[in-house]
């Protein structure tokens, strides 16, 4: 039984309201023995000390139980069909054939080509030489050339005919070249020796051409061995320095016409370094060209065995790190007319 929280009063069961006073019924838990009120969760009144609630055991947790494994059943083997032991097929023995030998076929005759008979190719009859008797090949063969008469001379200074053998002009008393008629001889027979042998002489020079020069016969052109450094300067100040370029071109030139046919090089000409190629490449140009040229300078005084140092070592140290000192330029420029010059000396004598 519950009672009205309020006035005490006893509640009927299932009451919302209290019929003493009114009161709205709460659902408060009440002692079973003398109805007081009960905190909540309470097992004892605490009125009357009468147990208002079941003592509370723990129970024991619950595990999941796993599943059992679940074995994976065997494949079943298939029934054997059932065989007729009347009619069952019986198995004969196999046994095992050996592979048939392989014949190797023979090989085939190249099948000969048709010739047609008309157009056959005829071989030609090979006839042995028959050897010439000695005497008719003696016969044939021309009898040696008489020696040509001596020729008479020419005076080089009159031009008068002297008998051959005379050493001196029998008009004018000067001494007669005697390899002159010698080397007209020679000219003379060379024809003659020519036509006799069967062949012709080679054909003349046209007219214009110069044959290459000889190494150790003195040129046609006789290079300048004048070069000095007074020229130089003093003409040089004089002409405002139009001189100097005149001078580097003129040496550019001899240069090549003295050294190219042996080393097969070309020095460019002073006026496109000085007027072309100096302001574009800011000065860079000149240096290069005239250490080449004392390079190559150099080069040909060793080649010809001359007893002169020069070199690219002389343009850098005097010309350019000497003029520091002053004097270093006019030192190298004395030392390249020097030394063209020497080159320039053997040249007119030995080419």
């Amino acid at each position: 039984m519950s009672f009205c929280i309020r006035c005490g009063a006893p509640l009927e069961e299932g009451a919302a309201f209290c019929s003493s006073c009114g009161a709205r019924v709460e659902s408060v838990p009440a002692c079973p023995a003398c109805g007081a009120a009960l905190e909540e969760g309470a097992v004892f009144c605490a009125n009357c000390g009468a147990r208002v609630a079941p003592p509370v055991h723990a129970e024991a947790p619950v595990f999941a139980e796993e599943p059992a494994p679940v074995e994976e059943a065997a494949p079943a083997e298939p029934a054997p069909a059932l065989v007729d032991p009347v009619y069952a097929p019986v198995e004969e023995p196999v046994s095992a054939e050996e592979p048939a030998p392989v014949e190797e076929a023979a090989p085939t005759e190249p099948v000969p080509a048709f010739v047609d008979p008309v157009y056959a190719p005829v071989e030609e009859p090979v006839f042995a030489p028959v050897a010439e008797p000695a005497v008719a090949r003696a016969a044939e063969d021309p009898a040696p050339a008489p020696a040509p008469a001596p020729l008479p001379a020419f005076c080089t200074k009159c031009g008068a005919a002297a008998p051959a053998g005379m050493a001196f002009c029998t008009a004018c008393g000067a001494p007669l070249d005697l390899g002159q008629a010698a080397a007209l001889a020679a000219a003379e027979r060379v024809p003659q020796a020519a036509s006799q042998q069967g062949y012709a002489p080679p054909a003349p020079a046209p007219q214009g051409y110069a044959p290459a020069p000889v190494y150790g016969q003195a040129p046609a052109y006789q290079v300048k061995t004048n070069r000095s450094l007074g020229k130089v300067f003093w003409l040089g100040l004089i002409t405002f320095g139009i001189y100097d370029i005149v001078f580097y071109s003129k040496l550019s030139t001899d240069a090549n016409v003295m050294i190219s046919r042996h080393d097969g090089k070309k020095t460019m000409h002073y006026c496109l370094v000085f007027f072309l190629f100096s302001w574009l490449t800011l000065g860079i140009v000149p240096l290069v060209w005239g250490s080449k040229l004392s390079s190559r300078l150099g080069r040909e005084l060793a080649r010809r065995g001359i007893d002169y140092r020069f070199g690219a070592g002389t343009f850098w140290g005097w010309n350019i790190f000497g003029s520091l000192i002053l004097v270093g330029p006019f030192i190298y420029i004395h030392k390249l007319c020097k030394s063209a010059n020497l080159i320039a000396a053997d040249y007119n004598v030995r080419g």
